[in-house]
């Protein structure tokens, strides 16, 4: 094999590289010959090879490596969670409004794999008035792990509804009034007891109804507009209101509007009718008028900052035909024009059909009587029965009346319990199919 040219002549490995440093081997005393003449001394100084070699791989390379020391881990700082509460409004109306509250509160969020409920988190009250008893509400998360929560408000005239012990609901119904503030308020129960509460303040809205020109031609579609907060009672579409905004050229000459609201939640209905001056009125479609006649347009407005009833009302002109250049016919001889006809009974109708009243207070529901055609029913006498055992618990006046110009008769109800229902059934002279209001009471 080779061997280096050191004292230890080291071998070398077949597999390995090495680099070589020269080192002279120690002087040697020459060894005396007989020989006369001495022998040349020969020394080998072997050349060094330098041998350029890869780095090789760190697990492979023989200088020992020193383990890095591997830091001690630091705790991870705990999160702090900001709990809000907010309304969907600040300002309610008094009835059918609905105002939805959302918390956030991570800490609240203890199992990621499904939507809790925080029992009885929420707590609304009168501030400056009485709103019976407190209404409480669950917190219904907003999808699973989202740590949002949500309860809805809505307003009426009595608090109803809400959660208990032993009763689950985020929804529930807080008793109003005029200028009224309720005091909306969570606790939270994680990182914090602190309670966050906001301020609902409740109003009226006097109604508005017009029409979206001074005058209509015969042939013309007559538009409609009616703005009346208290009528959005569900903020998440667009409502109907078939029975509420009537038109008439005479009280023997009326039929029904239908409005619908331009949107979810906004209060704002419209409506269109056609003017025409043949075949007659039909409901929801046409109504026949002539040239210079008023077309009026009423609604009720049952809640509203003077705190009755009031009619609100609209007028328009049926313009006059302008006269054609061209030749006309000969005019028919005049006639004398029939009296009118009676409108004939033929149906019934109450607003509302459902109510809520409490203990010692009224309202008020109104019945209308309508003929085949859509015409006012005047002087068609109404009459009320109570079902079994109901009279105990309302008071109605009158028992009977017959109907004014518009088809009308108001009744009053007046609470005397203040717990269960009442259900009243109204029947119109003439007119087989009988309505019911059923009539819930509150304490």
């Amino acid at each position: 094999g080779v061997r280096a040219a050191n004292y230890a002549g080291t071998s070398l490995n077949s597999n390995y590289s090495w680099s070589f440093t020269t080192e002279s081997a120690p002087p040697q005393t020459p060894t005396s010959k007989p020989s006369p003449t001495p022998s040349p001394e020969l020394k080998f100084t072997p050349t060094p090879i330098f041998v350029t070699s890869p780095t090789p791989p760190a697990t492979e390379t023989p200088t020992p490596t020193i383990p890095a020391e591997t830091p001690t881990p630091s705790p991870a700082p705990t999160p702090g969670y900001t709990v809000s509460m907010s309304l969907s409004k600040d300002m309610a109306y008094l009835f059918g409004d609905t105002v939805v509250v959302t918390v956030t509160d991570l800490g609240r969020n203890a199992d990621s794999a499904s939507e809790e409920v925080l029992t009885t988190a929420i707590k609304v009250f009168g501030v400056n008035y009485y709103s019976g008893k407190d209404l409480l509400l669950d917190l219904n998360e907003d999808g699973a792990d989202s740590g949002t929560f949500l309860a809805t408000i809505r307003t009426g005239t009595a608090t109803t509804g809400g959660a208990s012990s032993n009763v689950r609901s985020n929804i529930g119904v807080i008793k109003t009034v005029q200028g009224g503030t309720a005091t909306v308020e969570y606790t939270g129960k994680a990182l914090t007891e602190a309670t966050i509460s906001r301020e609902l303040t409740f109003g009226s809205f006097d109604a508005t109804l017009s029409f979206d020109a001074d005058s209509y031609s015969i042939g013309d579609y007559a538009k409609m507009m009616l703005a009346d907060a208290e009528r959005n009672t569900n903020h998440t579409e667009a409502e109907v209101l078939p029975n509420d905004v009537f038109i008439e050229t005479s009280p023997f000459n009326t039929t029904r509007v239908r409005m619908v609201e331009t949107g979810a939640d906004t209060g704002a209905f419209v409506g269109t009718i056609q003017v025409v001056d043949s075949g007659g009125t039909l409901e929801y479609e046409r109504i026949q008028a002539a040239a210079g006649e008023t077309l009026t347009i009423t609604y009720f407005d049952e809640i509203n900052t003077t705190g009755y009833p009031r009619v609100v009302t609209a007028t328009a002109f049926v313009a006059a035909v302008t006269p054609s250049p061209t030749a006309t016919a000969p005019m028919p001889s005049p006639t004398t024009t029939p009296a009118p006809v009676t409108c004939i009974a033929a149906s019934i109708a109450a607003h509302p059909e459902e109510l809520e009243i409490v203990k010692n207070e009224s309202a008020e529901i109104i019945v209308t009587v309508t003929g085949e055609d859509g015409c006012v029913a005047e002087d068609v006498k109404v009459k009320t029965k109570v079902s079994k055992n109901n009279p105990e618990k309302i008071k109605i006046t009158p028992s009977g009346q017959k109907t004014d110009a518009n088809g009308q008769v108001i009744f009053t109800i007046k609470a005397k319990k203040g717990k269960g229902k009442a259900d009243i059934n109204f029947k119109a002279k003439g007119v087989n199919k009988k309505i019911k209001v059923t009539v819930y009471l509150i304490k």
